[in-house]
């Protein structure tokens, strides 16, 4: 097959899994992806085969509209962003997979304001008293681990490169820390890339030991402010233990940071891009919230708005609806028993 402008590794390389939804990445438009009951049923399916046959014919597939809408804006997509790093990985005449996903369940140990409880446990603890607490209508099933993964990962270790794990915490579940010791005990680590996205308050020196025996660990840390910014919106995350963890990661590892932009912590954003300056770390990807309309920035009140760089003005576009995003962050306060105005002087007076 000869490449075309059009070609991204991913189909010929990758499997990625969400709620059993088994695709070339986490963007995949199509739902009909996730009619295949095994990883294997996935790989040798017609409908991958097709793709792979439009890129290589110069096809712009509808399935990768996410990547097709950044690259006509201007930026730099996540197909080009794999193309550039892991092209070298794959024949795409023999497409074999080399990275694979695996996703450790909902143990976690923090709150997220724009998380669910079935994606962490500690958030699922905070809110069972409160039986009144409506998800989104599109709430996801509790997640577990993925046991047929890590069986597939162990049975095809001489051939994965990339595992991308995710949770929850990956690092507060001790499946997957068993499952790395595995791959370092049989040496398979040498030859793999382990990337993690994890909230960054749970590194130990026994952790740094551990991902140093892989060929390459990526951590992909999910902060969303500096300081209190940060404490608010992940509670109860401390960001002073965080900066000291990045500092760390830092030293021995790649790291990229992951910020979820909601109402919430948009008026802290430029902080935040001037820390990572500072410190020369790579914020990778901007994540507007999505599950939760009430935490749309564009329901910032207006004197709040004013606050907000305007280089990111183009995050608060949309209706707005103040009133939701008022009572949201009352009832979280009142769950938390905590005051956003102790951690964010800016809304003092906007909040009862």
């Amino acid at each position: 097959m000869a490449k075309s402008d059009t070609m991204c590794c991913l189909p010929f390389m990758a499997v990625d899994q969400k709620q059993g939804r088994r695709s070339p990445c986490c963007h995949t438009a199509s739902q009909h992806w996730g009619s295949f009951a095994t990883i294997e049923e996935y790989w040798n399916s017609e409908s991958l085969a097709g793709l792979r046959q439009q890129m290589v014919n110069g096809q712009r597939a509808a399935e990768c509209v996410y990547c097709w809408r950044a690259e006509d804006a201007g930026q730099i997509s996540m197909r080009q962003s794999v193309n550039q790093s892991r092209s070298h990985m794959i024949d795409f005449d023999r497409p074999i997979i080399k990275q694979v996903k695996l996703n450790t369940g909902n143990t976690c140990n923090i709150s997220c304001m724009m998380c669910f409880d079935s994606v962490s446990s500690s958030y699922e603890k905070l809110w069972s008293t409160d039986t009144t607490w409506i998800m989104p209508e599109n709430k996801l099933k509790k997640l577990s681990y993925d046991h047929h993964m890590q069986e597939y990962i162990l049975e095809h270790a001489g051939d994965i490169e990339v595992i991308e794990v995710l949770g929850g915490e990956p690092l507060f579940n001790k499946q997957f820390i068993q499952l790395a010791e595995s791959l370092a005990a049989s040496g398979a680590a040498e030859h793999m890339t382990m990337i993690i996205i994890t909230n960054g308050t749970l590194l130990t020196q026994r952790l740094i030991d551990l991902f140093q025996k892989f060929k390459k660990t990526v951590f992909a840390v999910s902060v969303d402010g500096v300081g209190s910014v940060n404490d608010y919106q992940r509670w109860p995350s401390r960001f002073v233990e965080i900066a000291a963890n990045l500092d760390k990661i830092n030293s021995h590892f790649d790291l990229s940071l992951l910020p979820t932009v909601t109402a919430v912590n948009i008026i802290g954003l430029a902080d935040l891009y001037e820390f990572a300056q500072s410190k020369n770390y790579v914020i990778n990807n901007i994540s507007p919230v999505d599950q939760w309309p009430q935490l749309n920035p564009s329901n910032l009140p207006d004197q709040l708005k004013k606050l907000v760089d305007s280089k990111f003005d183009y995050l608060m576009q949309g209706s707005v609806d103040t009133d939701s995003l008022l009572k949201f962050v009352a009832r979280w306060d009142h769950q938390r028993k905590i005051h956003i105005q102790d951690y964010m002087s800016e809304w003092t007076n906007i909040v009862n």
